[in-house]
Formats: C-alpha cells, structure tokens, sequence
C-alpha cells in the first residue's frame, strides 16, 4: 500500500488501533515484538466484505509478520532492529519494554501517513539522532490530522517516560483522534 504513497487519516488510524490491538496481547503475555515496521504488517483483502459493508469501509484484515526479533520483556535485550523504525534505547542496546514497541508504532503511523520512511536512528557517524531530526511533517503533510500528529510525537520521543505507557493508552488516543473533524476556513 504504501508503495502508492501515503495513507488517508482513516486508515492509518483503522490500522494504527489494529496494530495497538495485536501488540499489546504480546504485552499481556510479557513479549515484545521490538520490530514493527511497514514490512512487517501485511493487509489481507476480504473482497466479499465490500458488498455487505460498501465501498467506503476498509474491508481488509491486518496481520502482523516476522515474530523472530520479539523477545521476554524481563530480559529486554535487544536482539535486532529496522534503523529507520528503531527507538534510541534499541540502538544503544539499553533495556526495552511496551514503550520501545509504541517508539517502532509511532514510526510505523509516521510513515503511513507521510509515505516517507523516518530517517534511521543512526546518522553517518554513528550517533542518535533525535526524534525531532527523525520525524519532520513539512508543508507537504499540512493536511495531516494535528491530532494525529501530536499522537505521533509522543510515540517517538527520545525520553521512553514521555511515551505513551502502553498500547491501551496510544488505542484510546487513536479513538479520540479518530473522532475529530478537521476543519479548513
């Protein structure tokens, strides 16, 4: 999907709270996936689904890939990482927890709703680059939802304690951007 450019608001937050869904049952059972990224997220079109629902519902399912870098969370050990996805705790081989997944969603949403990949969590001379040269909404994203991104922002903090806490608080946080209108004057 993404190979056709950015996603509408709709969608990436349809699939943002799917994501948030399958994540936090991980969590519940002391996982973390520690590599959410585009290219682990396959979409699944039910066709039949769009004659009983209509053509301007989303009638595909969202499955997760790839559970081979999700580890214990009392372990917490880094195993591997996407660069461009990555939180600044999994480049510097810190400790993780949910809040390194809800870093690698707000990466994921990011680039659902720009169509651009974050730049990676290392520059050329191998240092962590902030969130704030990471993630950039320029004057082609004004259309974007400010909600949305202030959503995005908080998942991708440098600082893990300014983060949403868990993918339960990033769902809820989604549901209320869900329901905002954006107005243009």
């Amino acid at each position: 999907l993404l190979k056709s450019g950015a996603l509408s608001h709709r969608l990436t937050i349809g699939y943002g709270k799917d994501i948030c869904s399958v994540i936090q049952f991980l969590h519940d059972y002391g996982k973390i996936y520690s590599d959410m990224k585009p290219d682990n997220v396959m979409i699944i079109n039910n066709s039949d689904a769009s004659k009983t629902l209509g053509a301007d519902r989303r009638i595909s399912t969202l499955k997760l890939i790839d559970f081979g870098a999700v580890i214990q969370t009392e372990s917490g050990i880094p195993i591997q990482y996407t660069p461009e996805y990555a939180a600044p705790e999994q480049f510097l081989a810190r400790h993780l927890d949910e809040r390194t997944d809800i870093f690698n969603i707000g990466a994921t949403l990011y680039h659902m709703i720009t169509g651009r990949k974050p730049l990676p969590v290392n520059d050329e001379n191998q240092n962590c680059r902030s969130f704030s040269e990471r993630f950039i909404f320029d004057k082609k994203d004004k259309n974007i939802n400010a909600h949305l991104k202030k959503i995005i922002r908080k998942c991708v903090e440098n600082d893990p304690d300014k983060r949403y806490p868990s993918c339960r608080e990033l769902y809820r946080a989604l549901e209320k951007a869900e329901k905002q209108t954006h107005i243009k004057l």
